[in-house]
């Protein structure tokens, strides 16, 4: 009676075993199958991207042209604003630099003046 019940437990184990085995299996499949489809929607991603690329690209060197006259036309205005702004004020400029070049004001601070007078009445001059 024991010889049967080790008997079927053991045949129980080895049961339970080979359905772990299965599983084991079908999970190794499946993640298999996981990656092959994860890779093959990188790929398509990865090319999708690129063509979505290319194609930007693409207008954009058609825009290229119309960009660089508006971007000249943008660099002139601004050319010819500085260039008036430049006529306007240069004389201005140029005699507020000369005023302030060639006007010397001869004053002796405070401060000098102390120190002069207490060095002349110690005789330290």
């Amino acid at each position: 009676m024991e010889k049967q019940g080790i008997d079927a437990l053991l045949k129980a184990e080895d049961e339970a075993a080979a359905i772990v085995q299965k599983a084991r299996e079908k999970r190794v499949i499946r993640l298999r199958q996981a990656q092959e489809e994860a890779e093959k929607t990188i790929r398509d991603l990865r090319e999708a991207n690129k063509q979505a690329l290319e194609k930007e690209f693409a207008q954009k060197d058609q825009g290229d042209a119309g960009f660089a006259s508006q971007l000249k036309s943008q660099v002139d205005e601004e050319t010819r604003k500085i260039e008036s702004g430049y006529a306007a004020h240069h004389d201005e400029v140029v005699s507020l630099l000369l005023r302030q070049v060639t006007t010397v004001e001869l004053t002796v601070g405070e401060a000098l003046k102390q120190s002069l007078l207490n060095k002349a009445q110690t005789g330290a001059v």
